[in-house]
């Protein structure tokens, strides 16, 4: 027999879209989450994601990204707004094999378009930018900054509307039955876990192929005589060189979202989702592009921001099913991206009863 009652996980990007496609579908999905509906704490909050068609050599996820841009139009459709800006994405070679340049070679092998500048060309395009160690940069578009903050609310806001019941500050502590701390029990004909980096937690033996990680984020103010400039940037990433920590990525200042750096050298593995962390490192953060900014010393730290998300070994979504239980975890940094789309495959899964997901 289908199910007919479904209780979500996690209301973040992946259980907020599977319970809108349930409803979609006439379902009767009860979305719950341990925090507010929408949690501030969880990976799929802030003020953007970055989106974009490069993957280094994981031909798969670049050959998907099509697919999830058109999902994203499905979506913007629903909510009655674009809530993300196509800047596009650029991304610099700074050694042969480096994660750019096995970009540009999955882009050739699955035939996607795209540009590479030299380095006068990524400086005269890019003014804010240094790039006196690049081989290449690769331009690609579509691409871009989705605002995450606000797409999580309009889901949110589009699921209440849409007639699915939302329990914010409930958490779950047992899956068959469902059963919340308070000792309430949900009686369902199915369970989707989307817990992110808590899932865990919540089912022991998932810890080691969801592991949670951590990561600080800075707000960066930059000089005014720049400003300007990073309205108009493009999302970036693999920005990193001999002299930087490798993994920076960044989100320009877009629509007032504010001026987003990232790296991997404030980014670790962890065996629980933190709430403490030293506000002064995110100066790191920015120190990481001391090489690559022009006008560096000019950039001012505004914020840290401390997020969490999760990373599977192999790098891959995790689709299973377990009897009457879904667990859904879109890891290693892949899945507000995919959002739109996991919501849909997976959602439809669920309601036709399925063993399985395919994106």
């Amino acid at each position: 027999m289908k199910p007919r009652r479904v209780l979500i996980v996690g209301a973040g990007i992946a259980g907020l879209s599977i319970a809108l496609r349930l409803g979609e579908r006439g379902l009767a999905p009860i979305v719950v989450d341990r925090g507010p509906i929408p949690n501030p704490r969880g990976a799929s909050y802030d003020n953007h994601r970055l989106t974009r068609i490069p993957y280094g050599d994981q031909d798969g996820y670049a050959a998907a990204m099509p697919d999830a841009f058109a999902a994203w139009e499905r979506l913007w459709a629903k909510l009655g707004a674009k809530l993300w800006a196509d800047t596009g994405a650029l991304c610099l070679s700074t050694a042969e094999g480096d994660w750019t340049d096995r970009s540009r070679k999955s882009l050739d092998r699955i035939g996607a378009k795209y540009q590479t500048l030299d380095r006068a060309g990524i400086e005269r395009r890019f003014p804010v930018l240094r790039a006196p160690d690049a081989r290449f940069g690769l331009w690609t578009k579509p691409g871009g900054v989705l605002y995450a903050d606000r797409i999580v609310e309009a889901l949110a806001w589009r699921c209440a509307e849409q007639g699915v019941r939302l329990l914010p500050n409930t958490e779950i502590v047992a899956l068959d039955p469902p059963r919340a701390r308070d000792g309430t029990v949900f009686e369902t004909d199915m369970a989707v876990v989307c817990a992110g980096a808590w899932l865990g937690e919540l089912v022991p033996d998932m810890a080691p192929r969801a592991i949670p990680v951590r990561q600080i984020v800075a707000y960066v103010t930059p000089p005014p005589a720049m400003a300007a400039h990073w309205k108009r940037m493009p999302a970036m990433l693999d920005l990193g060189g001999p002299q930087g920590p490798g993994g920076m990525f960044l989100a320009p200042d877009v629509d007032g979202r504010g001026l987003k750096l990232g790296c991997t050298l404030q980014t670790r593995n962890v065996e629980r989702v933190e709430t403490e962390f030293d506000p002064d490192e995110g100066q790191a953060v920015l120190d990481a592009y001391k090489d690559r900014f022009v006008d560096w010393q000019g950039y001012r730290l505004a914020k840290s921001v401390l997020c969490h998300w999760t990373r599977s070994p192999e790098e891959k979504f995790i689709f299973e099913r377990r009897g009457r239980t879904w667990i859904v975890s879109a890891c290693s940094g892949h899945g507000f991206k995919f959002g739109a789309l996991v919501g849909e495959r997976a959602g439809d899964a669920i309601a036709d009863d399925r063993a399985s997901v395919e994106l």
